[in-house]
């Protein structure tokens, strides 16, 4: 390789994250809202561009940090987008990423140096995002339809302590159907991923429903 040929310089590398949760039986994505250009004023995916004296991991988890105070974030890669037009700027390589946690665990910064805004967005509510954000966006949900079958996936989801209406209704929300929810029960019991905590989530007006956990080092298994 020519260090020197003009081909190489003034190319970059984006990490672009879709970060979804579960908040009143629907799934979510969170956006950030742009204070610089190009693109101010737009939502977008958190995301920033890579440093030279990082990996990609190290900046992507800085990244994530500097834009929603979420640390110790599991990311998994799925795609790359290399359009030569995707930042206005200059030749910026985007990488992306899917991550999926529970809400209630994080409390996300609203306001930072490059953003005025994050919150979580219903996924049919997505508006028009910044750079090429809306496709990244798109494919991130397939992936994530995809992926949710493994227990890592849906352990994020989760409380540790869940029962198995909390447990469909992750399922669903993502895939956006609907399950009896006697047959759903009967075979994720049936799988033997779950451990019987012995105790009982008291519902108010409702019929008290067992509590569970998944057991440690189990296999993915299909649970729909």
């Amino acid at each position: 390789m020519e260090c020197t040929n003009p081909l190489y310089k003034n190319q970059g590398i984006h990490t672009v994250n879709a970060i979804f949760t579960i908040e009143d039986a629907k799934l979510k994505v969170l956006l950030i809202k742009r204070s610089n250009e190009p693109f101010k004023d737009m939502w977008a995916l958190v995301s920033g561009a890579i440093y030279n004296n990082e990996t990609f991991e190290d900046g992507t988890s800085r990244e994530i940090y500097e834009k929603t105070g979420l640390q110790n974030i599991k990311t998994k890669k799925f795609e790359v987008y290399s359009n030569l037009d995707r930042s206005p700027d200059m030749r910026m390589l985007g990488i992306a990423n899917i991550c999926v946690i529970n809400c209630e665990k994080v409390n996300i910064i609203k306001q930072t140096r490059n953003t005025y805004d994050a919150n979580w967005f219903d996924i049919i509510d997505v508006p028009t995002l910044a750079f090429d954000h809306s496709k990244i966006f798109i494919d991130a949900v397939n992936y994530l339809k995809e992926q949710i079958y493994k227990n890592d996936m849906v352990r994020a989801l989760l409380p540790n302590e869940f029962t198995i209406p909390m447990l469909q209704c992750v399922y669903e929300a993502v895939l956006n159907t609907t399950y009896d929810r006697r047959n759903f029960s009967k075979k994720v019991l049936g799988l033997d991923l779950l451990k019987d905590l012995k105790k009982q989530e008291e519902l108010a007006g409702k019929k008290p429903a067992k509590l569970y956990a998944f057991k440690a080092n189990i296999n993915d298994k299909k649970i729909i």
